[in-house]
């Protein structure tokens, strides 16, 4: 090959990498515009990170101990950081977190396809079209929390834009050492941005540390001499104990240590306990010790860039399984840690284990002369995170974040224009039109600084909350029922009314046992219940083991009370619901797919009480998820429809 063809043949693949890199950036605005409006967790967690991200759009420098913030005040605030310059330039914190979140995916999944763009032809396209089969099949048949599912159901905003930028950083420095494999560049890389990870998430932070030392260990043990090894061992681990340094005393190391102890809510389809944790883990080092074994036999090929890759991917996947199984020993036997924080690592082993899986059946194909990965590849790592986020954020199951963010900006507005509320009080977003329960509970939180439990978690789930001695003032939409009380008005911010909370709480009257209680109702019926889920269009579901219902008898007291009622059934599970009435007998009632409906009928005592109290009960309570229906995980019972007195 004459030098002329050499040089146009360097053009054109550096033209096919400027095609790669701008389809890439245009893939990603695209992607971008179509999901960010799109919020797939309606956790508390959304608020958590949410608040942090809102008070840093306000100010940068924010007390250690903040009442409004709680354990978030010592978060580590890379990422939301990031997330309220975002929301400055967009004016809202909520679009600043789903910016930032949905472009980590991209990041994630790009810097796994870049990765494979080096293989021999025929390696990297298996890889590819393997990987991208597998994702797919796994949101169709298999159900596999990998990375991106971070994003949906849980929220974990920090903890998944470090394991983004791990990932990235670690094919960084896979691309360094194979540029120049004699530099020790890639081992500072990695130590580096391990220390600084430990200012966005602890997590990702020891899994690159981790790496890092077994890159050193086994550069070390595959050096031609014994010197060579050693000076590799001592340099190597100088890098490593230089990082390990910086990274124990970044104050939010000690933080995030602190809060490892926390316990949560994390639901995993497969792994449902510490015991799945550790079969996962041992599954993922099992496959990561192969990749690290075919590393180990072709180690002697200076120029194979594959097995760098098969070096890289098996020294991380045992990293995070080994740290797996040091935090499940560590919680077993010394009690440290929480069962949560050995789930943690449930999404980064399972992603890895689909990882690691792929690039074993990429080792079947024929080994040829590696090319620059230049050409129509140059596309893949851009089509693989597409496909990726087509597959986290799949389904109709979403919170259209348009109309959380309008409420947003009204509600920030009003907030920077008003008085500060009484103290023990708080301003609420209650019953603001079409943002549901998440969205007044983030326009509650992250603007009107309410706190996340008590009221604040009422109105997540949708309820009218008992109390309203804590409310201040409450922003609703026009005729919202039952908020809207034209009385109680106090003013406007933007398209939302200004209530007066005392006021509009002393509208909702005591529930009274005379003619009929409908459960789509609010105010009263809520206040006047425990034990059922949020009004629907057609009643309300019981919620949990047991529910009470109390009404007040007048001086005509009726002697039945016949309830409409519809119970949670399939053809394989039936349902019972328990009453009585005050200290009454108890009634049992049963349904069935073949009677699913009925309406009950029941005596009333004849005592002197000034009330009834309706105690219902449910043995086979279950969720929705449970039987096949949807993916609701709520323990659901029987759905009330109405109460009729006579």
């Amino acid at each position: 090959m004459n030098a002329f063809t050499i040089t146009e043949s360097s053009r054109i693949d550096q033209l096919w990498r400027w095609m790669g890199i701008v389809v890439w950036l245009a893939a990603s605005a695209a992607i971008l515009a179509h999901y960010h409006d799109r919020l797939y967790s309606t956790s508390i967690d959304v608020g958590l990170h949410g608040t942090l991200v809102s008070r840093l759009m306000e100010s940068s420098n924010l007390p250690k101990v903040d009442e409004n913030l709680g354990e978030m005040a010592t978060y580590p605030r890379v990422a939301h950081r990031i997330a309220a310059w975002v929301g400055i330039e967009v004016d809202s914190a909520v679009e600043g977190m789903q910016y930032v979140a949905d472009f980590s995916v991209i990041v994630l999944w790009s810097a796994i396809g870049f990765s494979f763009l080096r293989l021999p032809r025929q390696k990297r396209f298996i890889a590819f079209v393997a990987l991208s089969l597998a994702i797919l099949a796994n949101r169709e048949w298999i159900g596999l929390e990998i990375f991106g599912s971070e994003l949906v159901a849980t929220y974990f905003f920090a903890h998944f834009v470090a394991q983004a930028m791990a990932f990235a950083l670690l094919v960084v420095a896979l691309q360094m050492e194979w540029k120049k494999p004699d530099s020790l560049a890639h081992l500072v890389v990695l130590g580096l941005g391990a220390s600084f990870l430990a200012s966005v998430h602890l997590l990702p932070s020891v899994e690159l540390l981790g790496t890092l030392g077994l890159l050193v260990l086994l550069n070390a043990l595959a050096a031609d001499s014994a010197s060579k090894g050693y000076q590799c061992l001592i340099v190597g681990g100088a890098i490593l104990l230089f990082s390990v340094g910086l990274t124990v005393v970044n104050p939010d190391f000690i933080a995030m240590i602190r809060l490892s102890s926390n316990n949560g809510l994390m639901v995993l389809k497969y792994a449902q306990n510490v015991r799945g944790i550790a079969l996962l883990a041992f599954i993922v080092a099992l496959t990561s010790i192969g990749l690290t074994v075919l590393w180990w036999r072709s180690r002697k090929q200076a120029s194979s860039y594959e097995a760098l890759l098969l070096k890289y991917f098996g020294a991380f996947g045992l990293t995070v399984a080994g740290l797996c199984a040091i935090q499940i020993l560590l919680y077993a036997f010394f009690a440290k840690g929480s069962e949560y924080a050995c789930f943690k690592y449930a999404t980064c082993l399972q992603s890895i284990l689909v990882i690691n899986l792929v690039v074993l059946v990429a080792q079947f194909a024929k080994t040829r002369a590696p090319t620059s990965g230049s050409g129509p590849s140059v596309f893949a790592p851009t089509a693989l995170a597409a496909i990726a986020c087509a597959s986290a954020f799949s389904g109709d199951n979403f919170v259209k974040t348009g109309n959380i963010v309008s409420a947003e900006r009204e509600a920030r507005s009003f907030a920077k224009s008003s008085e500060q509320a009484p103290p023990g009080t708080h301003d609420y977003a209650m019953g603001i039109s079409d943002i549901g329960g998440i969205g007044n509970f983030l326009v509650s939180r992250l603007v009107l600084g309410a706190p996340s439990l008590g009221t604040g978690y009422d109105i997540l789930l949708g309820k009218v909350p008992k109390d309203g001695t804590p409310v201040n003032r409450i922003l609703s939409s026009t005729h919202s029922e039952p908020w809207d009380v034209s009385k109680c008005r106090r003013g406007t911010a933007g398209s939302l009314v200004v209530l007066d909370g005392s006021c509009v709480y002393g509208q909702f009257t005591t529930l009274k046992c005379s003619d009929t209680i409908d459960f789509t109702s609010r105010g009263a019926v809520d206040r006047a219940s425990s034990g059922f889920s949020k009004s629907e269009s057609n009643g309300r579901w019981s919620e949990g083991p047991a529910a009470t219902l109390t009404c007040q008898r007048g001086d005509s007291a009726p002697r039945f009370a016949y309830i409409e009622t519809t119970g949670l059934v399939s053809t394989t599970h039936s349902q019972r619901m328990l009453v009585s009435v005050n200290s009454g007998r108890e009634q049992s009632f049963e349904y069935t797919a073949l009677s699913p409906s009925q309406t009950i009928k029941i005596p009333l005592p004849a005592d002197s009480s000034t009330q009834f109290v309706f105690h219902f009960s449910f043995p086979d309570a279950i969720s929705p998820y449970e039987i096949g229906m949807n993916s609701d995980q709520r323990k659901l019972g029987v759905m009330m429809h109405q109460v009729r007195f006579e």
